[in-house]
């Protein structure tokens, strides 16, 4: 009810804002022929960390149809926000309003979120990540102790002119668009094993609507909750053989949404219609799965519940390996790695076709490990970064630990 309410009032803030716009009718809407308004939200997934801050300068969008070249001139301020946020603030479906933009009717192809390189007060820096503590101590700088650690977060070059967020959007005349930025903070915050630094590879991901979500529990039996679940809303999309030259392996699956569970086990993932495989994982435990057909207006509250069960430690596995860049242009290259289990057999009640679905996705900087606990099966790593080939890497976990399973990008 805490997650509804929290939407609720979301939505109801939006609304108050459009009144001026609605209430002008007809011929003009806004103030100024051809224009509409776009409301901007952001959301975060549950964290590994205490805090992570992050200081947004402005979103800029971009009115084409065409591809977006970095000089181009098309570029719209849009929302000034020049405020330092703490994602973990915006977990389990809460929502903060970044503002509503009147901005001329049509189609826009991208929005681009500047962060910014200089901490406003009394933050000590810009973007930064806190491992233990308590948020009254953090600003107490020149005070670190033991009660946590505040480590600054390096933003790779390739991200400092602006995170590029591909996503079409149409401005009507006369009406409101409203959409909402989901910044994963767990995916976002890297440390980089080699330089010892932490870098901030933000990832986001554009969601169309308030109005459409699923939310539930994950436990292991009744009241017994699992805490840092992650559950995802996906989509399989398998290629014809052979697959067209344009077709990327790291689209075979694709996650729409997602949320990690919370102390109490509950989760929320905002959603468009559609329909969906809905996934829950956690390391040390088999997958779920349900089947969500999400119509226009679909808010399904705590009806989604899954109850996982635990894989014997003796049958479990590690999968371990390095990830490498032999070359790359890319200053600090971070690789994504998705791994997946392939062709799951489910029990009654679940998802019944035989799919792909991912597990765990984690980005992982020039010689970090990754490593991850796997039952006997199929499986298949996913990996990908900026200006290098997506490599898949199919194995089977078969009563051994599989080490050197490494990620070279050639």
């Amino acid at each position: 009810m805490i997650n509804l309410f929290n939407r609720l009032v979301y939505v109801c803030a939006v609304f108050l804002m459009f009144i001026p716009l609605i209430s002008c009718g007809g011929g003009g809407g806004g103030g100024t022929a051809g224009t509409g308004t776009l409301s901007l939200g952001l959301t975060d997934a549950t964290g590994d960390y205490q805090h992570v801050f992050v200081t947004i300068k402005e979103i800029l969008v971009h009115q084409s149809t065409e591809e977006v070249n970095d000089d181009d001139s098309g570029w719209l301020p849009a929302f000034p926000i020049g405020e330092t946020i703490d994602l973990t603030t915006l977990e389990d479906g809460q929502i903060m309003d970044l503002g509503v933009a009147e901005l001329p009717a049509g189609q826009y192809n991208q929005m681009r979120l500047i962060l910014a390189k200089d901490p406003v007060a009394p933050h000590p820096s810009a973007n930064y990540v806190v491992i233990e503590g308590l948020v009254e101590e953090v600003y107490e700088i020149g005070e670190v102790g033991d009660y946590y650690t505040i480590e600054e977060l390096k933003v790779p070059s390739g991200f400092q002119t602006g995170v590029k967020i591909v996503k079409g959007f149409e401005i009507i005349a006369d009406q409101a668009t409203a959409l909402i930025l989901d910044f994963d903070a767990k995916k976002s915050v890297v440390k980089a094993g080699d330089s010892g630094q932490w870098l901030l590879k933000p990832t986001i991901k554009v969601l169309d609507t308030v109005n459409n979500s699923i939310s539930g529990e994950v436990n292991q039996g009744t009241d017994d909750y699992l805490f840092n679940a992650f559950v995802s809303a996906q989509v399989f999309s398998p290629s014809v053989n052979p697959p067209p030259a344009e077709w990327d392996p790291k689209d075979e699956v694709e996650v729409i949404g997602s949320d990690t569970t919370d102390t109490l086990g509950d989760y929320t993932i905002y959603i468009a219609p559609g329909t969906y495989n809905v996934i829950a994982t956690m390391e040390g435990y088999f997958p779920k799965c349900q089947v969500v057909v999400a119509e226009p207006g679909y808010s399904d509250y705590d009806e989604n519940d899954f109850t996982l069960e635990e894989v014997d430690v003796g049958a479990l596995w590690i999968v371990s390996g390095v990830v490498s860049f032999d070359t790359t242009e890319v200053d600090d290259p971070i690789a994504t790695l998705s791994i997946r289990q392939k062709n799951v057999v489910w029990g009654e009640g679940d998802c019944l076709d035989t799919i792909t679905i991912e597990l765990a996705e984690v980005n992982r900087a020039e010689g970090d490990e990754y490593s991850i606990d796997l039952p006997n099966g199929s499986y298949q790593i996913v990996a990908w970064a900026d200006g290098e080939e997506t490599l898949v890497i199919d194995f089977d976990v078969d009563g051994k630990d599989i080490e050197n399973q490494n990620i070279t990008f050639l």
